[in-house]
């Protein structure tokens, strides 16, 4: 088991409800910095939040059936950016992170790590 590193930045992924606003409130919280990455089918309210730290988006049309390019569009950013972990901010979310996980084998992902 690896030991305990502090987080200080995550990409949160949000299909667009508005549950990652809340997630972002709580993780400025927490002190860490959050960029938020929207893969819904609109741009997400939470693109407005003073909570978050960055916003980009991933195509949808991209992202139907094509799970590599997601996984190396997550993998692209995290190392441009130095992201310490990704979370998913609702159920579609972390099924699309559970999708890609074998690509982020040494990133911190919640909740499917």
């Amino acid at each position: 088991m690896k030991a305990f590193q502090p987080v200080s930045r995550v990409l949160l992924l949000s299909s667009g409800p508005p549950m990652s606003q809340k997630v972002l409130y709580c993780l400025r919280k927490m002190a860490v910095e959050a960029d938020l990455l929207d893969m819904g089918s609109t741009p997400s309210m939470a693109r407005y939040s003073r909570y978050r730290r960055r916003y980009v988006r991933f195509p949808p049309e991209a992202s139907e059936g094509r799970v590599a390019d997601f996984g190396g569009f997550v993998r692209a950013y995290i190392e441009t950016n130095q992201i310490d972990a990704v979370v998913g901010a609702d159920i579609a979310a972390s099924a699309a992170l559970d999708s890609i996980r074998d690509v982020l084998q040494d990133v911190v992902l919640y909740p499917v790590s």
